[in-house]
């Protein structure tokens, strides 16, 4: 009888229609992370697990303690452009990070952005950008004010949605808690 002497291949055998099943595979991932992205957007703006999640009207500003220590440092802390061309000062008052916080809008009611005002450590007060004569105390009055609310996290969090006018007074603690899931 004659042996069979079989020859391995120097080549590995080829799949069929790779380019397809590559195709295939590209289109699987981009629709799974799509989908991911979906789901993580969502949780970020719901009420997930029965806390407060943000409103597309809400700011997160930051985290309460590292702000604190910015506005002890350096004063109100400029927030620009946050909703269209909405520029936005946050201040804070007293020890805690967990309360004392406020913001108000830096352009006065009725001007421009380009009139918005500035911060004047000297004063300290907020002088309006094109006539320097006009002065706004800290606390906000004659600005337009929006409540501030500290989150879990703690992250301090403006509500752009709901503008008043000032004397924006700091917000009293506030702190939403959100329920662990296990």
């Amino acid at each position: 009888m004659e042996q069979q002497v079989i020859r391995p291949s120097a080549r590995p055998p080829r799949l069929r229609n790779s380019k397809g099943l590559a195709l295939l595979l590209s289109g699987l991932l981009g629709v799974v992370s799509a989908v991911l992205l979906v789901v993580f957007v969502v949780h970020l703006v719901s009420d997930a697990g029965g806390g407060k999640g943000l409103s597309r009207n809400d700011f997160s500003a930051g985290r309460a303690s590292f702000l604190a220590k910015e506005f002890a440092a350096s004063g109100p802390i400029l927030f620009q452009a946050l909703q269209g061309d909405k520029d936005v000062y946050v201040l804070h008052r007293g020890d805690d990070p967990a309360a004392g916080w406020w913001a108000v809008q830096a352009a006065p009611p009725g001007r421009p952005r380009r009139c918005g005002v500035r911060y004047d450590a000297g004063g300290p007060r907020f002088v309006d950008g094109c006539d320097p004569a006009v002065r706004y105390p800290l606390d906000g009055t004659g600005l337009i004010a929006f409540p501030v609310q500290v989150r879990k996290g703690p992250e301090v969090v403006i509500d752009l949605h709901a503008p008043y006018t000032g004397p924006a007074t700091p917000s009293p603690p506030t702190t939403t808690t959100t329920k662990g899931t296990g």
